[in-house]
């Protein structure tokens, strides 16, 4: 993580791919980009616009809730229904001062970290909320990607959880 200035900063994540769970290296082990991207702190009021190799939605709140997710996978990860990132740009902020309530929408290849192969573009939208002194956290998500020029595939999800905090 580099900080440019007050309004920009950078980011770099090198990821490994042992070659057995991901076409990148076509069956070899190997390094990388899994996100190198450009932050346009407060472009407008609580929001930021990302571009480059960037997170989706698909697991941002999630990744934010659980942090290391060591036993399972999510569903939707578990299915291979999304990508954690993509190259494309996104706006990410919240609603309200509190950030209790947040959005993020993006436009992205729909490749993940692999190379594009045509101008068809996966579109990405999330809607997060905070309630009740942040013990009830519920997301909706949807994305739409145009797979061919006559088919298209839709995600849609919610997640709730529940706090045990007091």
């Amino acid at each position: 993580k580099y900080t440019i200035s007050p309004a920009f900063s950078a980011n770099m994540l090198l990821a490994h791919d042992d070659g057995t769970k991901n076409a990148l290296s076509g069956g070899v082990r190997g390094m990388y980009i899994k996100e190198a991207s450009i932050a346009w702190k407060n472009l407008i009021p609580r929001a930021d616009l990302y571009f480059g190799q960037i997170q989706t939605p698909t697991w941002l709140l999630a990744e934010k809730i659980w942090g290391l997710r060591s036993l399972e996978k999510t569903i939707t990860d578990f299915r291979k229904l999304g990508s954690s990132n993509d190259m494309g740009i996104a706006l990410r902020g919240s609603i309200d001062s509190s950030g209790h309530f947040t959005y993020s929408l993006m436009a992205g290849n729909g490749t993940g970290a692999l190379p594009e192969k045509d101008k068809l573009k996966k579109f990405y939208g999330a809607f997060g909320a905070k309630v009740f002194s942040e013990r009830i956290i519920f997301e909706v998500y949807a994305d739409y990607e145009d797979i061919s020029p006559v088919k298209n595939k839709t995600t849609w999800k919610t997640r709730t959880k529940k706090s045990s905090n007091n």
